[in-house]
């Protein structure tokens, strides 16, 4: 008897659900996509907080503490960076003799936290190495964005122990009735010129971050920092640019999803009223220092176009000196007609910006492909002018 209709398609339907159930009951199961959250990351710089950035005992004893040194780390990156408990967190060690080294343990750092930390070195056994000229590098163990190197002139008797010795007598000297043919004569010294000798009063940088994307065009970037560059600021004086990792889209930090780029300009104040009225004949700017990456990173220098307070954007008013990389770790830089400016203005800007040469435009900092940042501790200016003659009786 040939099934009714109805009852067909009833006994379709079910073989069907059975089929189906079965199916879902030998999935293979499901693979979830990768993570490709943002992850931070923390980037340790070193910077120091006075100048000069150590200071030295006195007294001082082979095996007791001889330097400190007075450092600042900066978290600059986009993650908090945890406690090291290792004291060799951060490191300073002897450039010329390795040995000579000591650490510090580092606090838990919060995103754009700077925390001061203290490094001591004990005094070597033998004083001798101790004395002259040394240049100390600071470094990371894990999260070091940089490394930085700080010279340090010992004293020759730094360290030695002192000697008492009986009071000198003071002998009589012979006459010399003739001077001999061959003795040079004193040489004229003019008594109206002057030199004079000033230490910068404020170092700071004015720094300009933007954010690059790796999967966007330099046209793309360029747009989307249209509300940029994102400015900051430091209280201590470092020049150049840096290209830095600051997200990574695994755990692994292997896949650099986004760069920062950042402007570093240089700002050195200087208070020289004494100076007005008188005739330049010569300034030098002095900057000691040395470079952080790559070679020093000055290219052009100029006098400041404001009083820059800090989150300001820095830049060189009238025209700019230098023009290319200017070479060298201590430089003494040719101001003098910035200078002779000053004398004769009412109201001068007595500060010079200091460049890499990187032109202030979102486009010209998205295209920064490398890392030339230099750090300087100390500004010295030297004036030599004309003082004017006074004549007798007035």
């Amino acid at each position: 008897m040939a099934m009714r209709w109805g009852t067909y398609i009833k006994v379709v339907a079910a073989a069907l659900l059975a089929a189906l159930g079965a199916e879902a009951a030998t999935a293979a199961p499901v693979t979830e996509p990768a993570n490709t959250q943002m992850v931070g990351v923390p980037m340790l710089v070193a910077s120091y907080w006075t100048t000069p950035p150590y200071i030295l005992s006195n007294p001082c004893a082979p095996g007791e503490s001889a330097i400190t040194f007075r450092l600042i780390v900066r978290n600059a990156g986009n993650g908090e960076s945890p406690a090291f408990n290792d004291y060799h967190a951060i490191w300073v060690q002897d450039v010329a003799n390795p040995a000579w080294a000591g650490g510090m343990t580092l606090p838990a750092i919060k995103v754009g936290g700077s925390p001061g930390v203290d490094v001591p070195l004990v005094g070597l056994k033998d004083p001798n190495q101790m004395q002259g000229h040394h240049v100390f590098k600071v470094t990371f163990k894990e999260f070091g964005a940089n490394s930085i190197q700080i010279p340090v002139d010992f004293p020759p008797a730094f360290c030695k122990p002192v000697t008492k010795v009986a009071p000198y007598a003071v002998a009589t000297e012979p006459p010399h009735p003739d001077l001999s043919k061959y003795s040079l004569a004193p040489p004229v010294i003019n008594p109206n010129v002057k030199t004079a000798v000033f230490s910068a009063d404020v170092l700071g940088t004015s720094v300009a971050d933007v954010f690059v994307w790796t999967n966007k065009s330099v046209v793309d970037n360029d747009y989307y920092n249209r509300n940029g560059p994102f400015m900051r600021d430091l209280l201590y004086l470092e020049i150049g640019h840096t290209h830095s990792a600051s997200l990574f889209s695994d755990q692994a930090h292997t896949q650099v999803s986004q760069y920062t780029n950042s402007l570093f300009r240089g700002y050195v104040h200087f208070s020289i009223s004494g100076i007005a009225g008188h005739t330049v004949t010569k300034a030098l700017l002095r900057l000691n220092g040395k470079p952080t990456y790559g070679t020093t990173c000055i290219s052009q220098y100029g006098n400041a176009d404001h009083l820059w307070n800090p989150g300001d954007r820095l830049f060189i008013s009238g025209t700019s000196l230098g023009g290319s990389p200017i070479v060298g770790q201590d430089l003494s830089l040719d101001v003098t007609s910035i200078v002779q400016s000053w004398a004769k203005s009412t109201k001068p800007v007595t500060a010079f910006t200091l460049e890499d040469g990187t032109p202030f435009a979102i486009y010209n900092i998205v295209a920064l492909k490398d890392t030339c940042l230099t750090s300087f501790s100390q500004a010295v200016l030297d004036v030599t002018y004309l003082s004017p003659i006074i004549p007798i009786g007035h």
